[in-house]
This record gives structure tokens, C-alpha cells and sequence, in this order.
């Protein structure tokens, strides 16, 4: 008997267990939630106030609260209130540090709170978290647990972030399933009000937290009537600090009493597990579904037991109840509560019979003698008397979401069963540097044992995994998919989201599952899927698309090749793999008709119209008017015009034009694979080995040393350019003939995929065939001029032909479409032979046409198609790129320019380039800042050093030598980096023989020719996050650049407003429009820092103006602040997408919503000069303060005089505002 199995889905064996669970049945309601939805809808019907901040991946639920909370207050309606009788309040923080001094203030004036975190946001809610749980405040903070970032960023999960907080005070309560997440939210705000203990409920983001699948959510009236604690509810307001009831809090205690009165809350927390106990019995109760603080399910005389918790227990459990079914004694704990953790809950759980256990975490390594959850069972085995007579393993698993799936966990059973069990090891990666690792899982193939196992254990009665590429909607259509057959259907539904890590273009991958009972199998399909989908047809030649496919299965295609072009272009082993299980092959050509409607790339709705004609899943007839509903639903809130009528017509055209493809089984059988084309010559290690695997999607198998040389996370630059995409079947292409050459076109790709280049009389008879040029404006005699476009690296975004004055750049079908293979290699050979053309001037460009010669530091970003963002770091790079340090704060910015293994940022010939680094969100400013000083007091110590080497008698250095250093030291270099170079090249010589130059010459590396600093962050991250640390740069006058990539909300995290969204403007966080106008931080710094340079520019509006600016912010003496307007595919622009942003630049400008500006300090006076009376007065104030001895004093007259400048500028810009107040007397 399988102890657990009964309760696995809360149905009872008994006729009287099935009475009381048709009884909890009408207490519930049938819903598709995706994990962040599941705790937000309970964290808003039992709380009154919520304070957010946008994080991925938790951010989801902080935008429902706000916008069930804002229809609520538009509608009027019940549906939103929470179980007090009114809607939420929701309100938007600055940061998560100030998200958690709010929800403490809230509290203690007796409100009941809530908040949504992850990862870093968390971090800086830990010194209040220990404030709350230290005065016993009642709450619950739901957290969608990522990754910290260490040597990198992730939104991906692990437990890093759970376990940080384990010891503020906070109970941590985990959930399982999206199921459990409805369930265990409501518990966890429950509990925490019976205990008076704040709770911490978590689980999995982006596996659960954007999982979408079918559960059964407590009626609110069931909640407030059988569940909520009143009387605690009651107790808790009371407590407020009111004037009524006045009491203080927060005291400063002496060492006497502090640890008295700490150890006085002990017993509160000790109380929690059985109030979690009491009230998962009573959630047992209302719902059906058993749940305890410490779960068991296997074998009752299980000898070896695996310990878990989070969504690795659903997965654990699938595998158990397969092994148990062969007669095998394993079993699972899954563990609910975390903290306080109960040994005696535990050990309850733990059969006597175990033998072997092994406990795995989902954390990095850790530097104490075990992993925490392995650490608290280890404590509990021995205080218990057991730990002598059993063997205990500490495993760590799933650290970033690495995969980890029934096969894992038949790894870890294994090795319980050797004569030595391993102590410590590592499942679901290749460590062959620790040698801790269990060994692989094989791949899965069709009639293995593997896959047999998997189809037992998968309850899902339909499969179907769907292939996408970021940004053409295909998750959003299966997300609707997902809810249309769980809504309207007897079956259960799953949606499984897999992303890669580009910011858009890259590969996405969702997997649906169908069945008749619920779904626990949170991992991706790898076997048996009866229905697959493909929108790219180019994916088959680099990844297995079809090997899940299932015999009999069906394969959708979006191509518009027919059987005999399948038949060439198709991989060999596609082709043999499709004829062996007999699939059945379907192509839609949904790129024609998208573009035939004007839908761009979005081929979502017409793949998911043929899904629905071809899958089975539901009768066309009914399946054709959901979708269309849902598509209705996705369209309510776009400023789109016809947009929703056009995709509703793409669904009808896609159950027209779906076609049957009949190929030849007999010649598909025995088709012979085709020779692998070998790694090009020269590829960097990083490429072959790293970057390739990624590609494939086979990265889960490179091993630990391959990152060995890349300790610490960093990597080379130049990556990008090997990747080749080809993701866009439309591609620039340029008219010659009309042409003015102002070089705009180049400018204004976001993607450095359209590149103008100068072409020499010799270079034009080399070039390849078809290569264009024509005879050029400016340059050498002879020059001809040429636009050349990288085709497989060009997005379609069309910002090239939108900046274009005279409409010579057109899209076209690109070569790669073309049914002649040597279209598409000389399309590349054109593109390569131009690379070799760009200028090596090393002077600063004084306008765009010049800079546009100039090969950009920065190509091929996974930036959105059009993004407007790039194009101002690509013009730094053309500007500075040989000497510019990149301090950039986490956001849309390092995500299309930091992205792993992708690195956009590009070196020259000689090895220089931008020096890029990124810390966190919300010290860009402050880490900039830092880099800025540091590299200055090298520079600093490097002239100390030159002028000991310069005094030196005799010289220890070449007189050529001493003469560059000395033009050095007097400041005569000027930029170009013609001094450095030679004066590098010296040292090196001088080297061998002199050991002062030796010392230079390794203190010099990059240090001779100036570092230009520039912190590059988004709006979110200047106006809100880190607004103090940009504040303290600014006063700070150190020579810094600070450039703000202004999108007017949080982009990155899908569009929240920032405290630059305008007055007016929708975004989520203000669902009824912005009620505050938008912070001016060009007028800030201007009206505060006399000194800072302050520029707001906009490319696409005035792109010449721009480059001044940037030129102008380097050039000055101290900090710079230059504001920069970016639209983005949020803002909703009318198209749909960023190829009209240049026009609607243009628009900002001239309507004067978005004026340019300078203030440049050094150009007029930026002051106002005191008058001898005022003057006298503040000698006479300041001389009576011991602070101002110095200032009053003769030595340090100037500065006196810029001290009452300043006192005299700030009195009159407020006499000027009418804001003087007239004395009233005394």
C-alpha cells in the first residue's frame, strides 16, 4: 500500500470521505491561476493594505492586487472586496527597502498587510523583517524564490533567496503546486494572525509562479466563515498605536534587559507549528485536500527516504509512486513548514523503517558544514537518537531551475542503494571538478525504459509542446489555450512556460498538458507528446524539435514550404524520425498571412487556430468561438485600432490555408544525414564550447570546469556576432539610388545589423558579387559609399527605413527565405567583406554621418526589434568605445547587453574596448561611482610613479621615453589614444632593462589614455530605486557620467509605472492612469547642483544634438546627467510594435512633451553673486559656528565667496516662485 496515495488529489476511499469531499466541492470554485495569482487572489481577500514594488518574477502579483483593487473603486463591484468588505489598498514604494518600512508602519498602526518579493528585493527587506517579527506583528509576505545574484543575474529559481531570511523571525512556509500556493497562502495569513508570528510563504518563480494550470480555490464567504480567526483579527487592532491607546514601540534598550525581553517571544514561535497543524486541518476540512507541516508519501516500511520541499516534491512523488509500484521501499517528506522548524513533525513523518535518507536542497554551495534543510535533519535524527543507525546524504539540486525531473530522482534512489552512499553530492549537472555530481540521466528516446516510465508516471491524456521565439505571442496564445479547455471542459489543464535568456528573439517553448485529474508534473514534456508545434521553421536545423513527438503524432509547421521542399530543407534525421512513428505533418504559411493582415511577427493566434483544427482537444465548431473570445479579452486595453478585428480575421484564414503534407515515407525512412559542417576556423574556445550547447539547448550537460577559466563571471566580449539568429524573414534593404548618405539609417539600428561604410577604388573591384556602392558625397578621391546589412542578424524592425529622409531602405524577403542556398552564403559573404571597411579613425566623431564610419563597440543586442535604448549606448561605444568604463544597473540594459554567453559589447583590433559591469538594481550609481574613484586614484598613484621615474638621476628610461611621460603629465593627450600607445610601446621596451619602467609600465595597462566612466541605468532605477545614490553622485562633483535610459516605466518587468510615468498614463501599478505628474530630474539637477552638466536629448528627434551632448557631458570637468527618451513596445505605440518609436521621437520633441535641453556650467554663469550686505550677514552667522571656523577664515576667502553664491542662487530661485514667506513677526 502506498501510504500518501489516498489524499494525493483529496479524494477519500471511504463512502463517507467521498460525502465530505462532494461537501468541500461546494465550498470551492474550478479556475486557471498561475502560481502568483493563486497567492495574490488569498494575500487580497485577507489583507487590507498591500505595498509593492516591481521584481521579476513576483511582479505579477503586485499588478493583480493594483488592478483588482482599481476596478474594484471604477466598478464598484463585490467580486474584489476583501473579507473585511473592502478592497485592498495598494500602493507603490520606491524600492523593496521601502516597501518594507511601509508594511511596518502599516502594521503597527493595526492594518493588516501583505507584499510579493523575490531574490534582491528580499534582501533589502531584512534589517525591517527583524523589526516586525521582533515586535510580534502579524503578516505575510509572499515570495516567487529566485536566485540571488552572485557571479551573475537569473530570474530563475533556488531557495538562495528563503534561505537568507531563515533567521529574521519570520515563519517560512513553502508550497508545492499552484495548487497548494491557493491552498498554503490562506494558511499562511491564518496562521500568522493565531500566532501573532510574521510568515514568509514561498514558492518556485517562474516554474510555479508562472505555471498556469486548473485548481479549486475556497469560496471567499467559505474563507471568512470557517477559516478566518476574528477574534485574532480583533486582538491584533487593538494593539495599534492610536493616540486612544497610546503605547510605544521601537525603544532603545540596554544591555541589561535586551535579551530578556527577546527570548520572551520564543514561546510565540514555538506555538507555530501546531497553529499551522490546526489550520491545514481545517483547510483539510473546507477543501478536501490533506495537508500537515511535514508530508509522507510512499512505502509505510520505506528504507530509503528522500527529504524535499518546493515544487521538486510534486516531482520526487511522481517518481516514488512509480518505483513503489515495482515493489521498490522508497518514500518521500515533503516538507510545508520550514521555520520554525519542528523535529517533531518530522520525525512523525519519517517511517521507523528508514534506513537511508537523502535530503535535498536547492541552494549553491554553502560554507557551512551542510546545506540548511540537510543541517536541520541531521539535528533532528540525533536529538532523536537516531542518527547513529542511519545513513544521511546531503544533496543540492535545481540551483538556477536546472532541470530536475523523475529521472533525477531515480539517480538519487540509486545511490542510496551503494555499500557507500554518498555524503555529499550534487544531481542534475556534470561536476568533474568537486566530483560531487550523480551521474547524468541518459537523453530520452523513444521505446527506452526511460521513456516508459515517464509515460506511466504522466498522467496527462494529451501532450503538446509549442516552439516560439520571444516576442510573437505564442505564450500568451497557449496561455489562453491553457484557461479556454480548463474553463470549458471537464479537464484539467497545465501550461509550462521555457524561456532562454535574450531580452526578446530568443527561443520559447510552452508545454500544455490535458488530463482527467490534476497535473503534478511541473517539468517540460520530453516524451510522448501528441500534438507538436513549430514557428520557426529554421529551429529543426538546430535543435530536436521533434524528438518528443509521440508515435501517430501530429507536427504543425509554420513554413511555407510544400512536401518537395521539406524534403530538401528538413534535417535527415527530422525527416527519418517523422516517417518511423508515422506523424502526421501539417504546414501553415502564417508569416504570409500575418504580414497580409499587418500583424508583424505575431503569428500566436493563427498557430493556436490550427492547434485547435488539428490537436482533437476539443471540437472546432466549440473551440473557434472561445478563441476568439479570449483573443477579444487579450485586445480589451491596447490602443490598437483595427488590430483586434485583424487577428480575429487570422483566425479564420488559419483554418482555411492549414494544409496536410503527404511526404514520401519510404524515401523520408532511409534519408541519409547530411555532413555536419565544421565549427568555423578560429571560433574562440567561449563559441565551441559554451555558446554553441547553449544554442542547441544542450547547455545543462556542459560540465563544471568548462567555466573554469571564467571564474568569478566574466567573459570575453564579441560574442554576440557568432550567434547569427536569423530570426526575421523580412530584412533591410538599401536603394542606392536614392541615398544622401547622412548616415541615419545606421544610426538608428538598434542591432548594429545595417552598418555605411567608405569603399576604396581597390576594396570595390575585391568585393564580392552583388556587392552595392555608388560614387560617395565626401572622402578620397574615388571613394564610393556602401549600406551593408548583416541579414542573419537583422531584425525586420524597419527603424532603419523609419529614419531614413528619402526612403531608401525598404524590407524585403530575406536571402535565407530563398530556395537557392548560395542566395543566402552570398548574402553573408556581402555582409562579411563589409566589416573589414569601417574606419580606424581614432578622434572622437563630431557628427552622426562621421561616427557612422566609425565600427560601433556594441552589435547584434537581443534587444526588442527596434529597441530605442540601444541606439544611445551604441553611439557612446562610437564616441568612447577604446576607453569607456560601463557601470550599468540591472534592467532592460543588461539584459539585451549583458546576457550570458551573448556578449554584444565588442573590442577593437588592439584588444580595447568597453569595459562593462553590472552590480544590482539598486546601487548602479554608488558601484559606478566607486569605479570612477577607483580608477582615478590608479591614475593618480601612475603619476606619482612617472614623476619618481622622471626625477630619477640618471634616467632609467629611453630619453623618446621621458619625453611622452613628461606630455603626459603636462595633459597635452588628446584622446585619440596615439600618445598612450606610444607611450605603452616605451615602456615595454624600456622594460627589459629598467625595472622602473617595468613597475609603469604593469601599473599603466589602460590607465594612460583616461577611462571614461559612464553608470547607465533606466528610469526605474534613477527616479525610484536608486534616486539617493544618484543624488549622492551628483553632489559628490566627481568627473562621472550618469546616463538615464528614460522608458517612463519599469520595462524590464513588463511595464509598472516608475516615477517617471507621466500624469495620465495607464501602465501596471496605475491601471486607472497616474494621478501625480512625473518627476523632473533634469530640473532637480539643474536647480540643485550648479555644477553638473545636464542634457536631455532624444535620438530619434534630433540625432546630431545627442552627440553634442554625450560629447559635451565627457568633456566636462566634474558629473554629468544626460536624460534620454525611449519609447517602448509597453507604451502601447499605434502598430503595435517599435517601428513607427523614430516618428513618435520626432512627435515628443516638437509638441514640447519631451524639450531638449543643455546646461553646461563652464558655458555663462549657472549663479547668482551675493551682495556685500548679504555677504556680511552670513560672515556674522557662520562666525558663530565652530562648523564654519575654516570657511570664515582669510586663507579660504574663495571658497567663502562660492559659499555665499550659493546661499544667495538658492534665495532667489525661491523669491522667483512666489515660495518667500513675509515675516509675520514675532
Amino acid at each position: 500500500m502506498l501510504v500518501g496515495a489516498r489524499r494525493a488529489h483529496g479524494v477519500a476511499a471511504s463512502a463517507a470521505g467521498a460525502r465530505r469531499h462532494r461537501h468541500a466541492q461546494r465550498k470551492q470554485q474550478r479556475v486557471t491561476l498561475d502560481g502568483n495569482e493563486a497567492a495574490a487572489r488569498a494575500a487580497c481577500r485577507l489583507s487590507d493594505v498591500a505595498f509593492v514594488y516591481p521584481i521579476t518574477p513576483s511582479t505579477p502579483m503586485a499588478h493583480l492586487a493594483e488592478h483588482w483593487a482599481s476596478r474594484q473603486q471604477k466598478e464598484g463591484s463585490d467580486g474584489n472586496m476583501n473579507v473585511f468588505g473592502a478592497p485592498i489598498a495598494v500602493r507603490q514604494m520606491q524600492s523593496e527597502a521601502g516597501v518594507a518600512g511601509a508594511l511596518h508602519g502599516a502594521l503597527r498602526a493595526g492594518s493588516l498587510c501583505t507584499s510579493f518579493t523575490s531574490s534582491q528585493g528580499l534582501m533589502l527587506m531584512i534589517p525591517t523583517m527583524y523589526k516586525i517579527a521582533g515586535e510580534n506583528l502579524p503578516m505575510v509576505l509572499h515570495v516567487a524564490s529566485r536566485s540571488v545574484a552572485g557571479q551573475g543575474v537569473t530570474i530563475y529559481s533556488d531557495h538562495s533567496d528563503i534561505n537568507a531570511v531563515r533567521n529574521t523571525g519570520f515563519a517560512l512556509l513553502s508550497s508545492h503546486s499552484v495548487q497548494e500556493a491557493a491552498d498554503l497562502a490562506v494558511v499562511a495569513h491564518v496562521a500568522s494572525l493565531k500566532t501573532r508570528v510574521p510568515f514568509l510563504h514561498f514558492f518556485e518563480g517562474m516554474q510555479l509562479s508562472h505555471e498556469l494550470t486548473t485548481v479549486h480555490e475556497l469560496l471567499p464567504d467559505t474563507l471568512s466563515r470557517d477559516l478566518v480567526p476574528w477574534d485574532a483579527v480583533r486582538a491584533f487592532r487593538a494593539q495599534a498605536g492610536t493616540p486612544a491607546r497610546p503605547r510605544m514601540f521601537g525603544t532603545v534598550q540596554g544591555r541589561e534587559t535586551y535579551w530578556q525581553q527577546q527570548e520572551a517571544t520564543v514561546p510565540f514561535t514555538l506555538a507555530v507549528p501546531a497553529a499551522v497543524d490546526d489550520v491545514m486541518a481545517q483547510m483539510s476540512a473546507a477543501t478536501g485536500r490533506r495537508y500537515r507541516p511535514m508530508d509522507y508519501e510512499g512505502a509505510p516500511d520505506a528504507e530509503r527516504v528522500v527529504v524535499v520541499m518546493g515544487a521538486a516534491a510534486e516531482t520526487v512523488t511522481e517518481a516514488v509512486r512509480g518505483l513503489v509500484a515495482r515493489g521498490e521501499k522508497v518514500g518521500v517528506v515533503k516538507v510545508h513548514l520550514y521555520r520554525p522548524w519542528s523535529a517533531s513533525h518530522f520525525l512523525a513523518a519519517l517511517p521507523r523503517t528508514a534506513q537511508r535518507v537523502a535530503v535535498l536542497d536547492r541552494a549553491g554551495h554553502d560554507t557551512a558544514a551542510g546545506s540548511p534543510l540537510h543541517l536541520d535533519v541531521l539535528a533532528s535524527l540525533w536529538d532523536a537518537g537516531r542518527g547513529g543507525s542511519m545513513r544521511v546524504s546531503g544533496g543540492r539540486y535545481g540551483v538556477g531551475d536546472k532541470a530536475f525531473s523523475p529521472a533525477h530522482v531515480r539517480t538519487v534512489f540509486a545511490a542510496l542503494t551503494r555499500a557507500e552512499p554518498p555524503a555529499r553530492f550534487t544531481v542534475g549537472i556534470d561536476d568533474d571538478v568537486m566530483h560531487l555530481s550523480l551521474p547524468l540521466p541518459p537523453a530520452a528516446h523513444e521505446n527506452d525504459e526511460q521513456v516508459r516510465q515517464a509515460e506511466e508516471q504522466d498522467v496527462s491524456s494529451k501532450k503538446c509542446v509549442f516552439w516560439g521565439i520571444g516576442g510573437d505571442g505564442t505564450v500568451s496564445a497557449n496561455r489562453n489555450a491553457v484557461c479556454i479547455l480548463s474553463e470549458h471542459t471537464p479537464l484539467y489543464a497545465q501550461g509550462v512556460f521555457v524561456y532562454d535568456a535574450h531580452k526578446a528573439g530568443g527561443v520559447t517553448v510552452s508545454h500544455l498538458r490535458f488530463a482527467s485529474r490534476p497535473i503534478t508534473s511541473h517539468y517540460p514534456i520530453t516524451v510522448g507528446a501528441d500534438f507538436v508545434s513549430c514557428g520557426v521553421a529554421s529551429y529543426f536545423s538546430k535543435f530536436d524539435v521533434a524528438g518528443c513527438i509521440k508515435r501517430g503524432g501530429t507536427l504543425l509547421v509554420n513554413t511555407s514550404w510544400g512536401a518537395d521542399e521539406l524534403s530538401r530543407r528538413l534535417p535527415a534525421d527530422t525527416r527519418r524520425l517523422i516517417a518511423e512513428r508515422g506523424v502526421r505533418l501539417f504546414a501553415l504559411d502564417a508569416d504570409a498571412i500575418a504580414a497580409e493582415l499587418g500583424l508583424g511577427a505575431h503569428t500566436n493566434n493563427l498557430m493556436q487556430a490550427a492547434f485547435f483544427k488539428l490537436s482533437g482537444v476539443l471540437p472546432v465548431a466549440e473551440a473557434l468561438p472561445l478563441l476568439k473570445k479570449a483573443i477579444a479579452s487579450s485586445y480589451a486595453s491596447k490602443f490598437a485600432g483595427d488590430l483586434l478585428e485583424r487577428n480575429l480575421r487570422a483566425v479564420d484564414a488559419a483554418i482555411d490555408r492549414v494544409k496536410e503534407i503527404h511526404y514520401d515515407r519510404d524515401a523520408w525512412l532511409t534519408a541519409k544525414a547530411e555532413s555536419q559542417c565544421p565549427a568555423p576556423i578560429g571560433e574562440p574556445r567561449e563559441v565551441r564550447d559554451i555558446m554553441r550547447p547553449i544554442l542547441r539547448l544542450e547547455a545543462d550537460r556542459l560540465p563544471v570546469s568548462a567555466f573554469l577559466p571564467y571564474v568569478g563571471g566574466w567573459q570575453p566580449l564579441g560574442l554576440a556576432t557568432y550567434e547569427k539568429r536569423g530570426i526575421s524573414r523580412r530584412v533591410a534593404r538599401w536603394d542606392p539610388t536614392r541615398c544622401i548618405e547622412c548616415g541615419r539609417c545606421s544610426a538608428a539600428c538598434p542591432h548594429s545589423a545595417l552598418r555605411a561604410a567608405r569603399v576604396s577604388p581597390d576594396q570595390a573591384r575585391l568585393a564580392p558579387s552583388g556587392f552595392e556602392s555608388r560614387p560617395a558625397k565626401a572622402g578620397p578621391e574615388g571613394c564610393r559609399f556602401t549600406i551593408q546589412v548583416s541579414e542573419r542578424d537583422c531584425t525586420g524592425c524597419n527603424a532603419c527605413a523609419a529614419a531614413c529622409p528619402t526612403g531608401c531602405l525598404s524590407l524585403v524577403p530575406a536571402a535565407s527565405t530563398s530556395t537557392d542556398p548560395a542566395v543566402a552564403a552570398a548574402a553573408d559573404r556581402r555582409w562579411a567583406y563589409s566589416l573589414g571597411l569601417s574606419s580606424a579613425e581614432t578622434r572622437v566623431p563630431s557628427s552622426i554621418r562621421e561616427a557612422q564610419y566609425v565600427q560601433p563597440r556594441l552589435e547584434f543586442a537581443g534587444a526588442c526589434a527596434g529597441c530605442a535604448q540601444v541606439p544611445y549606448v551604441k553611439l557612446l561605444t562610437q564616441l568612447f568605445g577604446r576607453r569607456l568604463v560601463v557601470a550599468n544597473g540591472v534592467g532592460c540594459s543588461v539584459v539585451w547587453g549583458g546576457t550570458a554567453w551573448f556578449s554584444p559589447y565588442t573590442a577593437d583590433g588592439a584588444g580595447r574596448g568597453p569595459a562593462w559591469s553590472s552590480s544590482l538594481f539598486e546601487n548602479a550609481a554608488e558601484f559606478g561611482y566607486g569605479m570612477a574613484v577607483g580608477l582615478r586614484e590608479r591614475r593618480e598613484a601612475l603619476r606619482r610613479q612617472a614623476r619618481r621615474v622622471l626625477s630619477e638621476r640618471p634616467l632609467s628610461v629611453g630619453d623618446d621615453t621621458a619625453r611622452l611621460l613628461r606630455r603626459w603629465l603636462d595633459g597635452e593627450d588628446d584622446g585619440s589614444g596615439n600618445l598612450a600607445g606610444a607611450i605603452e610601446g616605451l615602456l615595454s621596451r624600456d622594460a627589459a632593462h629598467s625595472s622602473s619602467a617595468a613597475v609603469i609600465r604593469d601599473a599603466s595597462t589602460g590607465l594612460i589614455d583616461a577611462p571614461t566612466t559612464w553608470v547607465v541605468g533606466g528610469d526605474g532605477w534613477a527616479h525610484d530605486i536608486d534616486f539617493g545614490g544618484l543624488d549622492h553622485v551628483l553632489a559628490s562633483g566627481e568627473k562621472i557620467n550618469l546616463l538615464v535610459l528614460d522608458n517612463e516605466q519599469y520595462a524590464n518587468t513588463g511595464g509598472q509605472a516608475s516615477k517617471a510615468t507621466p500624469y495620465g498614463a495607464t501602465a501596471k501599478l496605475a491601471s486607472a492612469g497616474l494621478r501625480r505628474h512625473k518627476k523632473d530630474l533634469a530640473q532637480y539637477a539643474i536647480s540643485t547642483y550648479p555644477d553638473v552638466y545636464v542634457a536631455q536629448v532624444c535620438y530619434g528627434a534630433d540625432m546630431n544634438h545627442t552627440l553634442r551632448s554625450l560629447r559635451e557631458a565627457e568633456r566636462h570637468p566634474g558629473t554629468s546627467l544626460v536624460l534620454c527618451y525611449c519609447p517602448c513596445i509597453e507604451h502601447d505605440i499605434r502598430g503595435c510594435a517599435l517601428n513607427t518609436s523614430f516618428q513618435q521621437m520626432r512627435d515628443a520633441v516638437t509638441s514640447g512633451y519631451w524639450p531638449l535641453l543643455n546646461r553646461d556650467p563652464r558655458k555663462g554663469a549657472a549663479s547668482t553673486p551675493a551682495d556685500a550686505t548679504t555677504k556680511e550677514k552670513l560672515r556674522q552667522f557662520a562666525s558663530r559656528e565652530g562648523r564654519f571656523s575654516r570657511l570664515v577664515s582669510e586663507a579660504h576667502k574663495a571658497e567663502f565667496e562660492e559659499f555665499a553664491r550659493g546661499v544667495a542662487t538658492r534665495k532667489e530661485r525661491l523669491a522667483k516662485g512666489g515660495y518667500l514667506a513675509t515675516s509675520g513677526g514675532s
